[in-house]
C-alpha cells in the first residue's frame, strides 16, 4: 500500500491509468475514478495540477477526456508528485 497524502496516491494512480492508456486517445474522468475506486470531483482537481505542471493534456468535448502529456517513459513518480504536493526534493 502507498503512504503519503491522499492527493499524492490518487494521482499517482491517476498517471498510471493514463499510462496504460497511453496512445489510444483520450480517457474520460469517471472512467479513471470507477476503474480506481476514486472520487470524480478529487481527481478533476489533481488534473488541474497535472495540466499546470504539462503532465497531462485535457481536452474538452464529445471526444474529450484525458491524455498524458509526453510518453509515459518521460514521467517520473517523483514529477507527479512534486507537480501534486510541491518540491520533495532539495538540491535538483
Amino acid at each position: 500500500m502507498l503512504k503519503g497524502s491522499a492527493k499524492g496516491r490518487y494521482g499517482l494512480l491517476l498517471m498510471v491509468e493514463l499510462a496504460l492508456h497511453a496512445g489510444r486517445g483520450p480517457m474520460l474522468v469517471a472512467d479513471i475514478a470507477e476503474r480506481q475506486a476514486l472520487p470524480v470531483k478529487f481527481l478533476r482537481v489533481l488534473l488541474g495540477n497535472l495540466k499546470a505542471a504539462d503532465l497531462v493534456q485535457v481536452q474538452r468535448g464529445p471526444n474529450g477526456g484525458c491524455e498524458l502529456a509526453r510518453h509515459p517513459s518521460h514521467i517520473t513518480a517523483l514529477d507527479v508528485l512534486e507537480a501534486l504536493e510541491g518540491r520533495l526534493v532539495t538540491g535538483r
